[in-house]
């Protein structure tokens, strides 16, 4: 798995973080089952601008 900066400030210091991409999300099937769509797309939509962002710092 790649190895990637990830973007964080600490006290008012932008700071890059070695990380790796999760393998595994894990999920209640429940919940999600239960969850209206427009949370669950809404998740989604912030899970893909977070990948993307990182491009952007």
């Amino acid at each position: 798995m790649p190895q990637q900066l990830l973007p964080s400030l600490s006290r008012d210091l932008k700071k890059h973080f070695t990380s790796h991409t999760a393998k595994l999300i894990l999920g209640e099937t429940k919940v999600l089952e239960e969850a209206p769509m427009a949370m669950i797309l809404a998740g989604l939509g912030d899970y893909l601008g977070k990948v993307t962002a990182t491009m952007d710092w």
